[in-house]
């Protein structure tokens, strides 16, 4: 029975020329049609069932072959990912994050060495601190002082000459005066108080408060009693930088028993930079 190829002859990128050329011959040495299909069919290694094409049974020979069909070829991609330690699916993503955590890196370096740059040549704006306010304080050592007079007493001054930092703008000066009474003796006492300033070291002082009319320290009637005050008193338009600035207290029993004062006076400066 006359043999006859198929039209569909594999291009040489399928198989090569040689080999086509080799299948060519066997086939057309062989006789019988069923002669052809038990040949091939020892390719695969099983009987390819007669009613395949000719075409059919070469690309399912080539699809099946021990070295170059799908199955191999899996086969050698699976090993080689293990191989791999199972990471091949991994480096483009891998390669991804490496290159945006360079760049990442990159910027903020770039970011850093620009803020220094402008910090180092003052060209930073101090804007960014205007609204920050600080503060510096300076306080006077306690004084203990005793009086037994129904007369007001000036009591003992204390002094501070502050100074804000260079540079600073001057916004609120704060004082805070504090004193404390302890009765010496079984009397009863309601003393009036004042807060008085002067400044540069010399001339009268001047209130800053005065509650004489209503006396805010009362005693009871026991040797030991005890009273206090203290209270903020905005003093910025008294102070000013480097300017000797005297603060006391003047008090006025309505009693003549003895009393033991203590006096401090703490003034705090608030300002900002800019």
């Amino acid at each position: 029975m006359p043999l006859s190829l198929p039209s569909e002859v594999p291009s040489t990128g399928d198989i090569s020329a040689a080999v086509w050329a080799y299948v060519t011959r066997i086939l057309t040495s062989l006789a019988n049609p069923n002669d052809i299909v038990k040949f091939l069919g020892k390719g695969t290694g099983t009987e390819v069932p007669s009613d395949k094409s000719l075409y059919d049974l070469i690309a399912l020979d080539r699809l099946d072959n021990a070295t170059y069909g799908l199955s191999a070829l899996r086969t050698r991609i699976l090993e080689r990912a293990l191989e791999d330690g199972g990471r091949l699916q991994n480096v483009e993503g891998a390669v991804g994050a490496i290159e945006g955590a360079t760049t990442l890196h990159n910027k903020l370096t770039a970011a850093r060495a620009a803020f220094l740059d402008a910090a180092i040549s003052g060209r930073l704006s101090t804007s960014h601190f205007d609204a920050s306010e600080l503060e510096t304080e300076w306080n006077t050592d306690p004084v203990v002082q005793n009086v037994a007079s129904a007369a007001e007493t000036a009591l003992t001054a204390g002094s501070i000459t502050p100074t804000y930092p260079t540079g600073s703008v001057e916004r609120r000066a704060i004082l805070l005066p504090m004193i404390k009474a302890a009765s010496q003796a079984a009397n009863t006492h309601h003393i009036g108080i004042k807060v008085q300033y002067r400044t540069g070291g010399a001339g009268p002082y001047s209130d800053l408060v005065n509650f004489t009319a209503n006396p805010p320290l009362t005693l009871v009637p026991a040797d030991g009693a005890v009273d206090s005050w203290a209270h903020p008193i905005d003093v910025t338009a008294m102070v000013s930088t480097g300017v000797q600035v005297e603060f006391r207290f003047a008090v006025d029993s309505d009693n003549a028993g003895s009393i033991n004062y203590t006096t401090s006076f703490v003034l705090v400066l608030v300002y900002r930079m800019g």
